[in-house]
């Protein structure tokens, strides 16, 4: 990659972002310093492929799982596929048509709603701070979990599947081509419905990125 050639992609924007002297830039304050150094690269690259491994998968088991429970959800959308005239053929040489299939955008927004791959957001302090009169030391942990952090102005419990501001997920826009892509696969050939003597059940697991 050219230096003086603007970034088209993440790699090219994190590499183009590599600190030109590490060693000076360990002399400098948090606030001070600039760029990204070799590890800090790799751990985002790392971070890359390691937040896409089974989370797409999870998500559409979710999604098979309340399919199953929401039949008239699984109609709404073979016919909003009808409508369209979008089959196997047509959408192969057209992905434009994925455009038209605003009702299956909102059951992928429900289906992240009410089943998120992160629940979670945990930061490590990098300096010494104060916020709002309490004393946060370096090194230390920093937790945004569930109802026990209420907001005034943000209730916790809305859309926040991708994270958002700085820290917003660098892939979700792939992740929502992937889903909406395989959905409509799904629903092209098959009906999700529950096995019989099922009761619906389910295990969680979790997985913690560090």
């Amino acid at each position: 990659m050219n230096p003086t050639d603007k970034p088209t992609n993440l790699v090219a924007s994190l590499v183009s972002s590599l600190q030109k002297d590490e060693t000076l830039e360990r002399t400098k304050t948090e606030v001070e310093k600039t760029g990204i150094t070799i590890r800090e690269l790799l751990d985002e690259v790392l971070g890359l492929f390691f937040a896409g491994y089974d989370t797409t998968a999870t998500i559409l088991a979710w999604f098979m799982y309340y399919a199953s429970k929401n039949p008239d959800v699984q109609q709404k959308i073979k016919e909003e596929l009808k409508q369209h005239n979008i089959t196997k053929e047509t959408l192969l040489n057209d992905l434009n048509l994925l455009d038209q299939c605003k009702y299956i955008d909102c059951v992928i927004k429900e289906t992240l709603r009410i089943a998120p791959i992160g629940i979670g957001s945990l930061r490590t302090v990098t300096d010494n701070v104060t916020i709002d009169g309490v004393k946060i030391f370096k090194e230390e942990t920093v937790r945004f979990f569930g109802n026990d952090a209420p907001d005034a102005n943000h209730y916790p419990l809305v859309f926040a599947s991708f994270g958002g501001g700085h820290r917003v997920c660098a892939g979700q826009e792939l992740v929502r081509l992937e889903l909406k892509l395989i959905i409509i696969r799904f629903m092209l050939f098959v009906t999700f419905v529950d096995a019989p003597g099922n009761n619906g059940g389910y295990r969680q697991k979790a997985i913690v990125f560090k």
